[in-house]
Parts: structure tokens; C-alpha cells; sequence
């Protein structure tokens, strides 16, 4: 299993040693690391310098004779940076004479071993220097990694500003940050690259923190800002800007090129809190921060702390007997407000003189007619097919596929996820991540650490405290090795050479691809093949034909494909329904390239029950919801996006929530003009034009099937008769029913409730 638990644990003190002796530096080595200190050999003083470049140590032990640059010369090199006056320095030295010593001291050294080195003083002297450090009087405040306030010093600073701060009454903020791949940078490459990493974002934070902002950094690796006279509104866009400097810097260590993960949690003072108490409101954001891992700073609300309260025995009762009738009480709703109250404002409108019944009559036909044409402009463009170009076998490059699993529902069909992922026909390497989460220990787990254990390409990691599939996504982008990323659902099995087709796309430009979902388990139930036929509506009409008119496309959760920096820089949003609509949409709003192919086909289940499907599509709808409510406005106001761009968005975010309201208004319509003209066979009815546009937009909904059809995947062009269906279920039912869904979920949404439910898997 691979996790990475926030390691609290003091790290151990690193030394760096220069002897160009091999003999006596193994010697030295192998004395200082028995006792428990980390320690880094070279030999010159070149190479030394180099060192600390990345580095800084907590002690420096030179030979005065070497090569190239003697120890001297090292010394005073060392003592010209700020940043290394407070690492001591032993120097040994087969030349015992004063002046040699004298010469050294002056020049900065804190202790002097003359050769040949008795190595039970080595070790004493070394341990005096690491727990009595003599650094400048200025340093002593300072991290020995980083040259930020120790965080006791830290925290004496804030004590101080609180202080000021209820005197003058103003607000000040303190911030948590910490890299989430801490505890694996140490287990896999030793001290040096943490003492690296640290050096790295504590210039970062250096560069980024205003004049009278505090930083400091805590023996656990966490780094402190306090921001005085600042108020959280106002240091969160900064904090954002902060988290995207360190997520899109690469950190080097020796040979490798790392991309970190950084936390960040905040919490506001503006009352009478004293340090402590800040601090550990600060610690609980960040731990919030933590259980998401979408790189968005939390901030610390009351609530994150408070115990839930318990509800009086009638009150759960009381709730048990009216949950199963919140549904159907929402449904009945939504008609009162798509029907009723129409009605009634014609009827006061006509009775306060206004008839605005053919006004809505007209722009409701103007607006059914302009969709309709829209579907079959969609369809057409659909079927011009477009393929990436060819690429050689050498032209690839390693690609990394990212399985979410909510284990205690896919348990029966995980490993035979994993069997078609280890079938993927790709040149290069791939690397296979099942980043699940469970709630408790399940059997399936240990079958799963056998397959691993057979299969080097693969890797089980279990996400703890992990409750969505954003959270296992970001979790699992710690350790992905490649520059292109899949992300697919535990139910799916892509084609063995999708792989190779999505990397063409990418080579030839695109930032995300999306691929086709077909469904594999269309015979199952009546819901299902009526399904799977809707999958081929929009993954083989729909969304390619809506990416060449909009100028993008979408990414929809599963079988789609990734440049793991964009990947990294954008994440999945667990407080999102629709988390992957969310991503996509900001990734467009940032200017980057989604292309849909409904040519690259993975395969998966459908739900098999009415009930499971309407679990799955309110949280879809209400996803949507949410992304229209957050983003739309932003996008029509984008700077970035093109007009034809922001055509898109109005038509994806806008229209899509109203249209299901819209489409309501004719029954209320014709409903009062019966009231006016008080009988039904006194309406005209069959006005030659508005017949003719009835009939057309009657039969856009066959129109598209038939676009389906002609794009469908050839193993469901074996069951016509589930077209058919879909056709008459369609006219009858379904388009009604998905409709009812859409305004469900706008209410659910106006009353605050958001609960993800998961969708079985057939």
C-alpha cells in the first residue's frame, strides 16, 4: 500500500563533511550516521559549495587540505552568505601551529580537530556544536533549513502582534502551509532533499510575503505566515497566488525533478485569542486542507471544531417518516412553479389589462425553434470525423492512469478493471494507480497487494479519511511519474489502444482529451439499454459535435486524459457535485485546449434501476447547478475566453438550467387561453406556420438519434430494437423525466442540500 501520513517526527541533524580522503570520510561517515546524524561526504570544496546551493546543513565538518579549494578558502566562501553564518563549522587539520588556528577562527570556524581524529571526541564535539550551536547573536531566532523565525520565535511574534492588535483593534491573520509529500520526500531521498525543499519554499515564501508579514517554519516541516492588519477576505486571493507558485515550481533533488503538493489552512484573529488558540484553529483548517488536497487555501470556520447536535428521538422519527417523501413532494413543487404560478400571473396580468400570453407564446416558439436548429447543427458537425495524427512507436512517451474506487462498491468488479488495464497495447511505460477509499478493512485488499506484487506497473494506494473521488485523485497525483495522466472510474476497461490515441491528441496540442463511454451492460434491465444509447447520444453526438462549435470540449469524469502539470495546477474540487465539470470548465477559463474524441472508447456500467439512475443523474444536475452558479458569470466576463467561447458557456451553464423551466411554459400558455376564451375548441390551433415548427422541432429528437446511430460503437449496432426503444421511451418518458431531474435539482440546490449518493454498480 502507498500513502503518505503526515510525518510529525523531528527529522534527524544533517552534517556536511569535505575530506578528500576516501578512507578517513567513510570512517567519519559511518561514526556520525551510528549515531544517529545524516550525513552528506564530497570531496573539494567546490563541490561543498555546491551542496549548499540546495542545502543548508546543521553542521559543516571540513578538511583544511584539499584539492582545488582548501578548507580555508571554503570556509570564507561560507561565511560571505547571510544564510550559512549560523552553521557551525569544525575544521580538521594535520597543522596544529597558532597561527593556523587563529587564522581559521578569524575567518569563521567554531572548532578546530587536529589528525590524526580521536573518533569518540569526533562524536562528542559534533553533538556539542548540534545542541549549542554558536551562530551570530541576530541568527539565533532563525531555522537552521531556512533561514525563517524557529517557530518558537515565530509564535513569540505573534503573542506580540495579538497584542498590538486588540490595543489598535485591528485583524490579523495567521496561516499554516505544508507540503503533503514531506514524509515520502524523506523516505525515498534522505535529508538532503527535504533541507532542499525547505530552502526552495522558504524563498518562495520570501519572495511572496509582504514587508511586515512574519515567516517562520516548524521543526515538523510546517511553514507559518502571520499576516498583520489583514483580514482573511483579503489575504485569500494572495494565499491562492502563494499555492500556485509552489505547485508549478520543480524542485530539484540530485537527478530527479519533483512536483509538491502544498496545504494551506488560515485562521483570522479579530477578537480576544491569544496565541495559542490561534494557532490551533490554523492547525484544523489545515488539517480540513488536507482531507481534499484541491489546492484551495480553507479557512478556519466555527463549525469545523463544533460536535454535531443530536436530535431529539420525534425529531428522527419525524425525519425518518418524511425522507422518502422529500422527493416526490419536490417533483409535485417544481410543477407548482412551472405551471400554476404561470398561469396565475396571465391571469392577473390579463385582468390588470396586459395579455402577455402571446409575447411568451412567441419567444418561447423563437427559443424551442433556435435549440432545435442548434441539435441538428450539432449533429451534423458531429459526423465530420477528426483523428490525431500517426505517430512511431519511439514517439511515445510513459503515461499514468489514475483508478478512483469506492471499494465496498466496486469490490466485485475491481479486478477485472485492473485485468484491462494490464492489457493496454502502449509502446511506452505506463504506470496503473488504484487510489480507493473504504471505510473499513475489506478482504478484496489483500487480493489487490497480490496484484501489485505481481505487476511492478501497478500501484494500490488507499486514500485514509478519503470520502470522494477528488480526494483519491489529488491524493494519488503524489506519486505519478508521468507527464500525461488518465483518470477513469473503478467500473471502466478502456480499449487496448486508447492509450496510444489519447497520446497522439496530446503530442499534436491538446491540454485534455475526452474519450467515448460506451456502455457494456445494456442488456441487463430496461434502464440500462436505455442507457446506453443515451451514452452514444452524448459522447458520440453531443459532446464532439458541442467542442467544434464551442471552440473546447469537456471533461466528463472518466476515460479522459490529462497534461499532468495542468493536472496538478487544477485538481478535482470535493466540495463540487460534479467535480469533473468544475475542472474542465476552469481549465478552459484558463485558456487551455480540450479536445473530445468519440474514437476512444472505454467501456462501463450503467445503473440497472430506476432508482439508482435518478440517484446518479440528481447529483449530476445538480453538479451542473453548481458549476453554472460559480463559473458561468466569471466566464461571460473572461478576458481569455472568445466570443464564440462564451457563446458556449451561456449555452452549456445558462441555457442548460433554464431550458427545463422553459420548456414548461406552453401547458400554462395554453391553459389560460382556454380560461380566456372559456372552452378549448375556441382556441386557433393550427396557425400553418407554427404547425411547420412544431413538426421540425418534433422531430430533432429523432433526428439525433439517428446521428447516434450512424456514430454508434459497433457492438451496439447489434441491437437496433434498443433504439427503437429509446425512441418511444423518449417521446414518453424519459426527455420528461431527465427534465423533472434538472429542476429537482435546482431546488435541491436553493434549499441547501447537497448530499452525494453512490451509484450501484450492475
Amino acid at each position: 500500500m502507498v500513502g503518505f501520513p503526515q510525518d510529525t517526527t523531528p527529522r534527524p541533524k544533517s552534517i556536511l563533511l569535505l575530506e578528500d580522503d576516501i578512507v578517513l570520510s567513510e570512517l567519519f561517515s559511518l561514526t556520525l550516521t551510528s549515531a544517529g546524524y545524516a550525513v552528506e561526504s564530497v570531496t573539494n570544496g567546490k563541490d561543498g559549495l555546491a551542496f549548499l546551493e540546495q542545502s543548508i546543513p546543521d553542521l559543516i565538518i571540513s578538511d583544511i587540505m584539499m584539492p582545488e579549494m582548501d578548507g580555508l578558502e571554503f570556509l570564507a566562501n561560507v561565511r560571505q552568505h547571510a544564510s550559512l553564518r549560523f552553521v557551525p563549522v569544525i575544521l580538521l587539520t594535520t597543522k596544529s601551529a597558532l597561527p593556523d588556528v587563529v587564522k581559521g577562527f578569524e575567518i569563521g570556524a567554531d572548532d578546530y580537530l587536529v589528525k590524526p581524529v580521536d573518533l569518540q571526541e569526533l562524536r562528542v564535539r559534533v553533538e556539542s556544536k548540534i545542541l549549542r550551536p554558536p551562530v551570530p547573536l541576530d541568527a539565533m531566532r532563525q531555522n537552521r533549513q531556512t533561514g525563517l523565525l524557529s517557530e518558537a520565535s515565530f509564535m513569540q511574534s505573534v503573542e506580540s502582534e495579538l497584542s498590538r492588535a486588540k490595543r489598535y483593534e485591528y485583524s490579523c491573520t495567521l496561516v499554516k502551509i505544508r507540503i503533503y509529500e514531506l514524509a515520502h520526500i524523506r523516505a525515498m531521498f534522505g535529508n538532503r532533499a527535504e533541507s532542499g525543499l525547505a530552502l526552495a519554499v522558504g524563498r518562495i515564501l520570501q519572495g511572496w510575503a509582504l514587508r511586515d508579514e512574519v515567516l517562520g517554519v516548524g521543526e515538523d516541516g510546517t511553514f507559518m505566515v502571520l499576516a498583520p492588519e489583514t483580514d482573511a477576505d483579503d489575504l485569500q486571493p494572495r494565499l491562492d497566488t502563494l499555492v500556485q507558485m509552489i505547485v508549478r515550481t520543480h524542485f530539484g533533488v540530485g537527478e530527479e525533478t519533483l512536483r509538491v503538493t502544498p496545504i494551506c489552512g488560515y485562521a483570522e484573529a479579530s477578537g480576544d485569542e491569544d496565541s495559542r488558540i490561534l494557532r490551533q484553529r490554523a492547525v484544523v483548517a489545515l488539517a480540513h486542507a488536507v482531507a481534499h488536497l484541491d489546492l484551495r487555501p480553507i479557512r478556519f470556520e466555527p463549525g469545523m471544531v463544533e460536535p454535531p447536535q443530536a436530535q431529539p428521538g420525534f425529531a428522527k422519527f419525524f425525519s425518518k417518516v418524511l425522507e422518502p417523501l422529500r422527493f416526490p413532494v419536490q417533483v409535485l413543487a417544481s410543477y407548482v412553479l412551472g405551471w400554476v404560478l404561470p398561469f396565475w400571473a396571465f391571469v392577473l396580468a390579463y385582468k390588470w389589462g396586459y395579455d402577455i400570453s402571446y409575447f411568451v407564446y412567441f419567444a418561447l416558439v423563437a427559443l424551442l425553434l433556435t435549440t432545435a436548429v442548434y441539435l441538428w447543427i450539432e449533429g451534423f458537425t458531429a459526423l465530420i470525423r477528426k483523428d490525431p495524427p500517426e505517430l512511431a512507436d519511439d514517439e511515445y512517451g510513459p503515461m499514468s492512469a489514475i483508478i478512483a474506487a469506492y471499494l465496498p462498491n466496486e469490490a466485485p468488479t475491481i479486478e477485472s478493471t485492473i485485468a484491462a488495464f494490464l492489457r493496454i497495447d502502449y509502446p511506452a511505460q505506463t504506470q496503473i494507480i488504484l487510489a480507493y477509499n473504504t471505510p473499513f478493512d475489506m478482504p478484496i485488499e489483500d487480493r489487490l497487494k497480490e496484484i501489485a506484487a505481481r505487476y511492478p506497473r501497478l500501484t494500490v494506494m488507499r486514500v485514509e479519511g478519503s470520502t470522494s473521488k477528488a480526494q483519491n485523485v489529488n491524493a494519488a497525483l503524489s506519486i505519478v511519474t508521468s507527464s500525461v495522466t488518465a483518470i477513469y472510474d473503478a467500473d471502466h476497461q478502456p480499449d487496448p489502444d486508447s492509450f496510444r490515441r489519447a497520446w497522439r491528441w496530446i503530442a499534436s496540442g491538446a491540454d485534455v482529451v475526452q474519450g467515448h463511454c460506451y456502455i457494456r451492460n445494456g442488456a441487463a434491465s430496461w434502464v440500462s439499454r436505455m442507457v446506453a444509447v443515451e451514452f452514444e447520444l452524448i459522447y458520440g453526438v453531443s459532446h464532439p459535435g458541442r467542442a467544434r462549435i464551442h471552440g473546447y470540449g469537456i471533461f466528463g469524469g472518466t476515460n479522459g486524459f490529462w497534461r499532468t502539470d495542468l493536472l496538478r495546477e487544477t485538481r478535482m474540487r470535493g466540495s463540487m457535485l460534479t467535480e469533473d465539470i468544475d475542472s474542465s470548465v476552469r481549465a478552459v477559463m484558463a485558456g487551455h485546449k480540450i479536445v473530445s474524441d468519440p474514437f476512444l472508447v472505454s467501456r462501463e456500467l450503467a445503473p440497472t434501476t430506476l432508482k439508482g439512475l435518478t440517484n446518479q443523474r440528481l447529483r449530476w444536475a445538480q453538479g451542473w447547478y453548481q458549476v453554472a452558479l460559480n463559473r458561468l458569470l466569471p466566464a461571460i466576463l473572461s478576458r481569455k475566453l472568445s466570443l464564440r467561447q462564451k457563446f458556449g458557456m451561456l449555452n452549456l451553464l445558462g441555457w442548460r438550467e433554464v431550458f427545463p423551466w422553459v420548456s414548461m411554459l406552453m401547458v400554462p400558455v395554453i391553459a389560460f387561453w382556454m380560461w380566456r376564451e372559456g372552452s378549448i375548441y375556441a382556441v386557433e390551433w393550427f396557425i400553418p406556420i407554427f404547425v411547420v415548427i412544431t413538426l421540425f422541432i418534433f422531430v430533432t429528437g429523432p433526428g439525433q438519434l439517428l446521428f447516434a446511430w450512424r456514430q454508434a460503437d459497433p457492438q451496439l449496432k447489434r441491437h437496433p430494437g434498443w433504439f427503437w426503444n429509446y425512441l418511444f421511451m423518449s417521446m414518453f418518458f424519459y426527455s420528461g423525466y431527465k427534465n423533472i431531474i434538472a429542476r429537482v435539482a435546482n431546488i435541491k440546490e436553493a434549499l441547501g442540500e447537497s448530499v452525494w449518493r453512490i451509484t450501484p454498480r450492475g
